[in-house]
């Protein structure tokens, strides 16, 4: 069992990862054969190819983030306790997130006031009268104040989901301390341990997913809203945090957990996730929704829908830990970055995608240039303007650059555990 004391480096670069991931799925947005209605770019040469990749994605990205969180979460309530770990958790999370909140998203809405006007009723705006120029319209929702009507957490959500769960969990931990003596919770403990060492671990938790499907539109998550987000999508993050938390507590259980991790990504992608993309179709094809399902078809594609999103969990996990598990700068310095370039990276994205939007370049040309542009572009700036200034200090702890040594730059960092 590995002390608190020491950092997973796997862990935390499939973190980064995850961070990553999400500037490419958004950067996709605009190239998908089946247009995303809230998005404000719909490039006219869009790919298959991307709507695959992103349905992909979509399925495990987010899942994976909040099996980390509440992994890390549990690792700092356990180094700080739970009064140092609600200090931790709002220096980390709600001070950015109140920032970028007034900061960013007001951008964001500049941005879809002048893209596809029929994407603006899902902010809660009305499309602009007719013969009003896009300069008017952003310069009236921003010299009249109304933009402050329609701050809302955007991207941000996870920052407010995670604030939500951390204010959760903190009483039942309180709580689970004064019972821990107790016989029925000594026995649920153990009973979790065993459950993630056993090789039913992936199916057992596959199955315990479905239910928060259930209620859901397509066979994988909603995507949330404003500030009052769907209390089935809260319970379903909210499930993959708790189970991060209890990962950390079973942390020895890990190598059995992953066991088998090359095998669990290749029948997740080779066989669970193909018969998910061909129902996807089908349904598409035939126009059925998923309420229209019998018991037994909505049953079978919410079950591989499960499936595929904890064989994609636990396999990363393995993947990571056996790649990643030692040191290395350059992975430290992206798992650093990753919260700066993913907090800040949708207003570059969409002003990418609305400045390519005329050029007649293949929709992937134009995918992999907002990508590439929109990541080299943050780490530029978070290189000169954020991992050694106070900006740094809130994102994750000091970092001091030390003088040369042997003609090597030596960093130190001073900090507590990231999130």
């Amino acid at each position: 069992m590995q002390s608190t004391g020491e950092r997973f480096h796997g862990l935390d670069c499939l973190r980064a990862v995850a961070m990553f991931l999400g500037i490419g799925l958004h950067a996709g947005l605009a190239y998908t054969l089946m247009r995303v209605p809230f998005w404000p770019v719909h490039d006219p040469d869009p790919s298959p190819l991307v709507d695959v990749l992103l349905l992909a994605v979509h399925d495990f990205r987010m899942q994976v983030f909040f099996v980390m969180a509440g992994f890390f979460g549990c690792l700092i309530a356990q180094r700080y306790g739970l009064i140092g770990m609600a200090k931790h958790r709002a220096l980390r999370i709600g001070v950015p997130f109140g920032l970028c909140v007034l900061l960013v998203q007001p951008t964001l809405q500049a941005l879809w006031l002048v893209g596809d006007p029929e994407t603006l009723k899902f902010l809660g705006l009305e499309p602009p009268p007719a013969g009003v120029s896009k300069a008017d319209l952003v310069w009236n929702h921003f010299a009249t104040g109304a933009f402050l009507e329609y701050l809302a957490p955007f991207h941000l959500w996870f920052l407010y989901f995670l604030l939500a769960f951390f204010a959760a969990v903190t009483p039942l931990v309180r709580l689970g301390r004064t019972v821990a003596d107790w016989r029925i919770v000594r026995a649920a403990d153990a009973f979790a341990g065993r459950l993630v060492r056993s090789p039913w671990a992936v199916p057992a938790a596959a199955a315990g997913t479905v239910p928060l499907l259930w209620t859901m539109t397509e066979w994988f998550p909603d995507t949330p809203g404003g500030w009052l987000p769907k209390p089935q999508i809260l319970g379903y993050y909210f499930a993959f945090f708790l189970f991060g938390w209890v990962l950390y507590r079973h942390r020895d259980g890990l190598p059995d957990f992953t066991r088998g991790w090359g095998a669990m990504l290749i029948v997740a992608n080779v066989v669970v996730f193909p018969a998910l993309l061909y129902a996807t179709v089908e349904m598409k094809e035939s126009d059925r929704k998923l309420d229209a399902l019998t018991f037994p078809e909505k049953l079978a594609l919410l079950s591989g829908g499960a499936l595929y999103t904890w064989l994609m969990i636990a396999g990363l996990i393995g993947v990571f830990e056996h790649a990643f598990a030692r040191p290395r700068g350059w992975v430290r310095y992206l798992a650093d970055a990753s919260y700066w370039c993913y907090v800040m990276s949708l207003t570059p994205i969409v002003a990418l995608q609305l400045l390519l939007d005329p050029l007649p370049w293949p929709g992937l040309v134009k995918l992999a240039v907002v990508t590439v542009v929109t990541i080299a572009g943050l780490l530029a700036t978070y290189e000169l303007f954020v991992r050694y200034t106070l900006i740094g200090v809130l994102l994750h702890g000091r970092r001091v650059r030390a003088k040369p040594v042997d003609g090597d730059v030596v960093e130190q960092a001073h900090s507590a555990a990231r999130s």
